[in-house]
């Protein structure tokens, strides 16, 4: 017959090591917290944009160097992004799922919180115009480097 005691440490380590597996698991965004993760999640992206002009300015190789310091780059910036959407608990696969099923709650939100919606947009429009910038240099750098 197992020893109480024994049989009680046993649950009380389970307990210790299951704990801040199962913390962040029933844990559901609020729409707050899924508007603030979407304004620093974007703040991330500018940040990557950021960095990947700077690396196509200065790239002076050819096009497989330039494509092994851009893959570096994203996985950095990946790795970003998952801690902070680990931050709150969840993954981007579940913010974006959490984005559908509350359209109206999200857009109701926005509506009753102007400066959070302007921040929203003020960092997407950053990102796009990045972006496009990002795009230019990137066609005209691997053009130039594959003649390399």
């Amino acid at each position: 017959m197992p020893n109480p005691r024994n049989r009680w440490l046993a649950i009380m380590l389970m307990s210790f090591v299951l704990a801040p597996m199962l913390q962040g698991a029933d844990k559901e965004l609020d729409v707050k917290d899924y508007c603030d993760l979407a304004v620093k999640a974007l703040m991330v992206a500018e940040s990557e944009a950021r960095d990947r002009i700077s690396v196509l300015q200065t790239h002076e190789g050819n096009a497989k160097a330039l494509t092994g310091k851009m893959q570096t780059l994203h996985a950095e910036y990946n790795r970003q992004r998952n801690e902070l959407y680990a931050t709150y608990g969840t993954s981007i696969q579940e913010f974006l799922r959490y984005g559908a099923r509350h359209q109206a709650a999200i857009k109701q939100y926005l509506e009753e919180n102007p400066g959070v919606q302007a921040s929203l947009e003020n960092a997407n429009s950053q990102v796009e115009s990045l972006r496009q910038q990002m795009d230019a240099l990137e066609a005209d750098k691997l053009q130039k480097a594959n003649r390399k």
